[in-house]
């Protein structure tokens, strides 16, 4: 079984790019789920950019095993 390639969690925000300190796999499911973390704005969950103040958007997901996971799946601007 080949391991997953891990990197840090870059803003998905076009101009902005900066780290947060999650790891991510190449399509942005937290390595190490720590969606418990994410700030809520009613259902919304998300993770602050330390940079650009936005909101980087988690949200679950089934896996193809039925395991209940977490990735990184959008942006919203600073209001």
């Amino acid at each position: 079984m080949a391991l997953p390639k891990v990197g840090v969690l870059r803003c998905l925000g076009d101009a902005c790019l900066g780290m947060l300190a999650y790891e991510v796999t190449e399509d942005n499911v937290l390595y190490v789920d720590l969606a418990y973390t994410a700030l809520r704005d009613g259902d919304t969950r998300y993770f602050p950019c330390p940079v650009c103040r936005g909101r980087n958007i988690v949200e679950e997901f089934a896996d193809q095993r039925g395991n209940i996971k977490h990735r990184v799946t959008g942006f919203a601007p600073a209001a």
